[in-house]
């Protein structure tokens, strides 16, 4: 039997600009072996993974998946590393990173047929005009993720604000890789919500849910 751990409230900022110089550094390759337990596991990527709350319930359910949670935010990293080392979960990891210049080296440290499930998951909204290029999701982000997985792969994205899904709905549609395979999801597929999925949930908040998968080559 696992504890159970609480978040507390780590003050920082919500929204971190991943163009700023600082967040420009790519991260180093993983070494799944001393990461992981069983590294050759089927493993889910959970890409803006905050406190990790979301694949820390997720770890403890299914032990024959492995799970990897990024961050920009190194504070919130460093907590869900810090309940990671107290629940002795031997599949489940977390790294700081700016995925738009660290994808291509964490998605590369595992085998293709390995990574079996993405999340996107209430990806920074960036509500103003002038700070739409510093969203997560473009077609460059998407053209590098579709270089780093393979069929049956699945990629599933939420938001709570219409028009951060529609275009991430629009930009995953423009590549040939991946396949809409259901939109207007009722529930989360992974299997367990995340905290702001529960809070958008009990305000009574529309969720706009997307899976894709990859198209056989």
């Amino acid at each position: 039997m696992y504890a159970i751990f609480y978040m507390p409230v780590i003050r920082i900022r919500k929204h971190v600009n991943p163009l700023s110089r600082v967040h420009q550094i790519r991260c180093d390759q993983l070494l799944p072996v001393e990461i992981y337990k069983k590294p050759m596991q089927p493993l889910h990527i959970d890409l803006g993974c905050g406190m990790g709350e979301f694949l820390l319930t997720l770890a403890k359910e299914n032990v024959f998946w492995n799970y990897l949670g990024v961050d920009i935010r190194k504070p919130w990293i460093d907590h869900a590393l810090s309940i990671r080392k107290q629940s002795s979960l031997p599949n489940l990891y977390y790294i700081h990173a700016n995925l738009n210049v660290s994808l291509r080296s964490i998605f590369s440290s595992f085998p293709r047929n390995l990574i079996q499930r993405v999340s996107i998951q209430f990806p920074d909204p960036w509500p103003k005009q002038k700070h739409h290029k510093r969203r997560m999701v473009t077609d460059a982000f998407v053209k590098e993720l579709a270089l780093r997985l393979e069929t049956p792969a699945q990629v599933f994205i939420q938001s709570d604000i219409e028009e951060v899904a529609k275009e991430i709905l629009t930009i995953f549609q423009r590549h040939p890789a991946f396949a809409l395979m259901g939109a207007d999801l009722p529930l989360n597929p992974c299997g367990a919500p995340t905290a702001w999925e529960k809070t958008s949930q009990d305000r009574g908040q529309r969720i706009f849910r997307y899976l894709f998968g990859m198209v056989a080559d």
